[in-house]
Protein backbone atom coordinates (compact mmCIF):
# COMPACT_ATOMS: atom_id res chain seq x y z
CA UNK A 1 0.00 0.00 0.00
CA UNK A 2 1.27 3.49 -0.67
CA UNK A 3 2.51 5.42 1.76
CA UNK A 4 0.25 8.50 0.91
CA UNK A 5 -2.65 7.16 1.33
CA UNK A 6 -3.44 6.13 4.69
CA UNK A 7 -1.65 9.43 5.06
CA UNK A 8 -3.78 11.32 3.48
CA UNK A 9 -6.85 9.91 4.72
CA UNK A 10 -5.30 10.19 7.90
CA UNK A 11 -5.20 14.00 7.66
CA UNK A 12 -8.18 14.17 6.32
CA UNK A 13 -9.83 12.73 9.00
CA UNK A 14 -8.15 15.18 11.45
CA UNK A 15 -9.71 18.36 9.35
CA UNK A 16 -13.16 16.54 9.68
CA UNK A 17 -13.19 15.75 12.76
CA UNK A 18 -11.89 19.06 13.99
CA UNK A 19 -14.54 21.20 11.95
CA UNK A 20 -17.38 19.09 12.54
CA UNK A 21 -17.02 19.34 16.52
CA UNK A 22 -16.67 23.45 15.62
CA UNK A 23 -20.04 22.98 13.46
CA UNK A 24 -22.20 21.40 15.91
CA UNK A 25 -20.68 23.62 19.07
CA UNK A 26 -21.54 26.36 17.21
CA UNK A 27 -24.93 25.28 16.07
CA UNK A 28 -26.14 24.19 19.28
CA UNK A 29 -24.79 26.69 21.58
CA UNK A 30 -24.18 24.67 24.17
CA UNK A 31 -24.25 26.89 27.51
CA UNK A 32 -24.60 24.40 30.14
CA UNK A 33 -21.12 23.03 31.86
CA UNK A 34 -22.91 19.99 31.99
CA UNK A 35 -23.96 19.14 28.97
CA UNK A 36 -20.65 19.84 27.61
CA UNK A 37 -18.41 17.30 29.69
CA UNK A 38 -20.91 14.68 29.62
CA UNK A 39 -21.15 15.21 25.86
CA UNK A 40 -18.89 12.30 23.70
CA UNK A 41 -18.33 15.04 21.38
CA UNK A 42 -16.05 16.70 23.92
CA UNK A 43 -13.66 14.47 23.45
CA UNK A 44 -13.58 14.64 19.47
CA UNK A 45 -10.66 16.90 19.24
CA UNK A 46 -8.50 15.23 21.68
CA UNK A 47 -8.88 12.06 19.29
CA UNK A 48 -8.32 14.18 15.98
CA UNK A 49 -4.50 15.54 17.60
CA UNK A 50 -3.77 11.90 18.47
CA UNK A 51 -4.47 10.77 15.30
CA UNK A 52 -2.66 13.37 13.53
CA UNK A 53 -0.07 12.21 15.84
CA UNK A 54 -0.31 8.41 14.66
CA UNK A 55 -0.47 9.64 11.04
CA UNK A 56 2.43 11.89 11.04
CA UNK A 57 4.38 8.76 12.87
CA UNK A 58 3.27 6.60 10.40
CA UNK A 59 4.76 9.04 7.62
CA UNK A 60 7.99 9.66 9.40
CA UNK A 61 8.67 5.75 9.69
CA UNK A 62 7.77 4.60 6.46
CA UNK A 63 9.57 7.33 4.35
CA UNK A 64 12.45 6.27 2.06
CA UNK A 65 16.35 6.77 1.99
CA UNK A 66 17.16 10.25 1.81
CA UNK A 67 17.98 11.40 -2.00
CA UNK A 68 20.77 13.19 -0.73
CA UNK A 69 22.61 11.69 1.89
CA UNK A 70 20.98 8.21 1.35
CA UNK A 71 20.57 7.85 5.08
CA UNK A 72 17.25 5.94 5.93
CA UNK A 73 14.24 7.75 7.93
Amino acid sequence: MPVALPVALGGAMCGVLLTSVGSVVAMTGWNDPASWLLSPMTYWPLWAVALGAATLAYRLRRRGACRACGLSG
